[in-house]
């Protein structure tokens, strides 16, 4: 999936000499701050459309590698656009990486790091960005873990949760338990987004959010993309009791290779029916006679894992089948490349920052830690701005990583001392040499401790600047979203297959 680098002895050793130039100073380093919008096209689409379709790995898209047919309309679109494939999201975990793409700021900057933390007021969002450009704002969400219990609600005049169910004539108000929640699927934000677009006035400018649920488990499409992307040594194809069989096998720890494809596999079919869903979304915007003018952003908010590690799922681990996200963007027509692949080490948390030198938008007036990519869009010979991020785990795991385009040092940090406050000791430690061991199978770290200690220093240098927003403390979750999200694999909760 990733542009291989050059493998010979003489190409490794320039690897490492570049990195070690990089940490010492002698090379300017890129990727951690922010900077000023230098408009290089002011483009004036009426729509502008971002959907996040949450855990959709990288390593699991057609056009970036994959060797199975699950993307057929994300396809379709990298070739009306750019796709960038080295996309990487500086957090594992929905609560966290969706405000970094809405603020473009990290995790431990905007504080939103914990399911009990809400994003704090004094944030800038990428609805609010619009609003105040003339925008009408519109979200429609499917995940609970994206939506206003987060405050990712923040600059939007109209926010669908697409998980709540009223009863026919009922409405709920801040507080009001009158509802009930369910598992959102893709199928429901057609009527949702078709009835904003019907209503949608002559010269209305429009940020339209999505963000939808699959391909996060449970792995449960309908039938018909399941029949489609089956492993062949299973009856049924994948009906109920197999996904339960499967599901049980990995629940008592009784893993081998053919459970572990079978459970991908289903993975599979749910991509393929999220991919679907977006499929019939993009043509109807052309019978609306509204994809070609409009600005389209596909990305995922992390990816997934299947054992390469010891673990499947996302959260916990900062490996690169959870790291790596697609990232795609589809330009107004005659105002950008189409069927352009983009090799640099680029972050989702990237956008806001292009999305203003595209527009022509001022930057929020605070501290970013995103890059505008259209510079380099514009001219791929100077390549990505971004030289460097950091990553990070769920707050209880205490694992982050720095990664470079070809180099990544992941660390386990000692609980903090509270008489200590800033001081982290790394417990443990893994280096990895992306451009000759993409899949991380050989960790370093003990056969090079110099740059080890050197990318480590760098790492908790980074993390102790991260002063930001302080998020607000919910203090506690309703009843009806702790249990949502505990059948979505949060909260202690094991229903997420």
């Amino acid at each position: 999936m990733r542009k291989m680098s050059i493998g010979s002895a003489q190409g490794h050793s320039l690897r490492w000499k570049y990195v070690l130039a990089l940490m010492a100073g002698m090379l300017p380093i890129l990727g951690c701050g922010s900077e000023t919008s230098e408009t290089a096209a002011a483009w004036t689409p009426e729509l502008v459309v971002v959907v996040v379709v949450d855990t959709l790995a990288a390593g699991h898209v057609s056009h970036l590698g994959y060797d199975r047919p699950t993307t057929p309309e994300l396809d379709a679109l990298a070739r009306d656009g750019v796709t960038f494939s080295d996309a990487v999201s500086p957090a594992s975990y929905t609560a966290a990486a969706i405000p970094s793409i809405l603020t473009s700021r990290l995790p431990d900057r905007h504080g939103v790091v914990t399911s009990w933390d809400e994003l704090a007021e004094e944030e800038v969002t990428m609805a609010e960005v619009f609003k105040a450009e003339g925008f009408s704002t519109f979200g429609a969400v499917a995940v609970v873990n994206g939506g206003p219990l987060f405050g990712d609600d923040q600059g939007f005049d109209e926010f669908i949760e697409l998980y709540v169910s009223h009863e026919e004539g009922e409405t709920s108000v801040p507080g009001d338990r009158k509802r009930s929640l369910h598992m959102a699927r893709a199928t429901e934000f057609a009527p949702v987004i078709g009835e904003r677009l019907d209503r949608r006035a002559d010269g209305e400018r429009l940020l339209l959010y999505m963000h939808m649920l699959e391909p996060h488990g449970p792995y449960d499409p309908p039938l018909p993309f399941k029949r489609q992307l089956t492993d062949e040594r299973y009856p049924g194809p994948y009906e109920e009791g197999d996904r339960q069989h499967l599901r049980s096998r990995a629940l008592r720890g009784q893993m081998g290779p053919v459970v572990i494809t079978g459970i991908e596999h289903l993975y599979d079919t749910n991509v393929l029916y999220a991919d679907h869903v977006l499929g019939e979304f993009f043509a109807d915007l052309k019978r609306r006679g509204l994809y070609d003018e409009a600005l389209i952003v596909v990305t995922a908010d992390h990816g997934e894992a299947f054992w390469e590690h010891g673990e499947r799922g996302h959260g916990d681990i900062l490996y690169e089948e959870v790291a790596q996200v697609p990232l795609i963007v589809k330009f107004p027509a005659g105002d950008g490349p189409r069927d352009l692949s983009l090799p640099g080490l680029v972050s989702n948390m990237d956008l806001l920052p292009s999305i203003c030198s595209w527009m022509g938008f001022p930057v929020p007036e605070r501290e970013l830690d995103g890059l505008s990519l259209a510079e380099y869009v514009a001219d791929p010979t100077l390549g990505s701005p971004r030289e460097s991020l950091l990553l990070r785990s769920v707050a209880d795991r205490r694992r982050y990583a720095l990664r470079f385009p070809e180099m990544k040092l992941i660390v386990q940090l000692e609980p903090e001392d509270p008489e200590f406050p800033g001081a982290r000791q790394v417990s443990a430690e893994e280096l990895f040499d992306l451009g000759a061991d993409p899949a991380e199978q050989n960790d370093l770290a003990e056969l090079r401790p110099d740059v080890s200690k050197r990318l480590r220093r760098r790492l908790l240098r980074e993390l102790a600047s991260l002063r930001g927003s302080q998020a607000k403390e919910r203090g506690e979750i309703p009843a009806q979203e702790q249990e949502l999200m505990r059948a979505l694999g949060y909260l202690g909760g094991d229903g997420d297959l």
